[in-house]
């Protein structure tokens, strides 16, 4: 008997801790909801900025671009449009030219290609407006920043989550 009120004692305690979060019908199923929400938390927080003040050129395509392309002037400066760390810092995947990208959390990551000058390395944590690049030239065309967002290593349109300036 003695050990009923010494259950009842805890979940009373965090039925209000969770109460606020979840409405689950037991303790373990609101551990998890609270987990879950959290998460959910974390990926709202994320609010990416224009890496760049520029028009858009080309606009993502699943099948094709991946991304967009926002025209810029040779040397203009690219910001990180999110905090984050840089997991790759190179010129290692053709068509890319000198590529960023940024990991900002478990789901979501962005990549700034065609940079004529990259100023940030493999490994370094960015601040979100951080001056991470500087713009290069698309092929011989024109000078754009091929900019993408990926969700789970998919491309998703970066347009959802930049504000129409």
């Amino acid at each position: 008997m003695p050990d009923k009120p010494q259950v009842l004692a805890k979940k009373s305690k965090n039925k209000p801790a969770t109460t606020a979060v979840s409405n689950g019908n037991s303790a373990s199923s609101n551990e998890k909801k609270l987990t879950i929400s959290i998460d959910k938390e974390k990926v709202l927080k994320l609010n990416f900025q224009w890496p760049l003040k520029g028009k858009v050129v080309k606009k993502f395509s699943q099948s094709h671009d991946k991304g967009i392309e926002i025209a810029g002037k040779v040397g203009q400066p690219v910001a990180a449009t999110e905090a984050g760390k840089v997991v790759y810092s190179g010129q290692g995947l053709l068509g890319y030219g000198n590529l960023l990208i940024i990991k900002h959390n478990d789901l979501y990551l962005s990549a700034y290609a065609n940079n004529s000058r990259l100023l940030v390395a493999e490994g370094n944590s960015v601040t979100k407006g951080q001056v991470i690049a500087e713009v290069g030239q698309v092929g011989t065309k024109r000078p754009a920043l091929h900019f993408e967002i990926r969700k789970n290593g998919k491309p998703i349109d970066p347009m959802i989550f930049l504000s129409s300036k």
